[in-house]
């Protein structure tokens, strides 16, 4: 087995001579999440595009019930004047996502694709604290500290 200059502390008989973050286990963490998540937002696109129904009240893109704008920014205002938001809470994301509503769908899909940069942070702050490597942990955590608050804070903007 011949070995390049990256994988210089690899042992061919025993594999890395070192403990840390699984690569493998990362980059299939970040493969299965881009795939999952292209997978849901194509059956959802392909849903909506097949029916023209969005599995909301909100209009149907066919029968001219529905207007571009509503459908691209994900709500409306009804002809009573209530406004009519598509689906941004978690649980009814999931709840409508196993009814396969086409926005629930491509919003699981979005849910998916944030989520996966995280659990592989996750991941490789779990990687750091088996190193015992408290730099790149501290910085981990650091990370998801600020993931958290601007998540927090997005969510609480609206």
């Amino acid at each position: 087995m011949r070995l390049n200059a990256v994988d210089k502390d690899i042992n061919p008989e025993t594999g890395p001579t070192h403990a840390g973050p699984n690569r493998l286990l990362l980059s299939l963490v970040l493969r299965g999440g881009v795939i999952a998540s292209a997978s849901l937002l194509i059956v959802g696109l392909g849903l909506f595009l097949i029916t023209g129904d969005t599995g909301y009240a909100a209009g149907n893109l066919y029968t001219g019930t529905g207007t571009a704008r509503q459908f691209l920014t994900f709500h409306d205002i009804t002809v009573s004047g209530q406004e009519t938001y598509f689906p941004t809470e978690v649980p009814q994301i999931w709840q409508d996502s196993l009814a396969f509503k086409p926005f629930a769908l491509i919003m699981l899909g979005i849910l998916v694709l944030i989520a996966t940069p995280v659990l592989n942070l996750l991941l490789i702050g779990w990687g750091f604290v088996q190193q015992k490597n408290r730099p790149f942990t501290l910085i981990c955590l650091l990370v998801l500290v600020i993931l958290a608050i601007s998540f927090f804070v997005g969510k609480a903007g609206g």
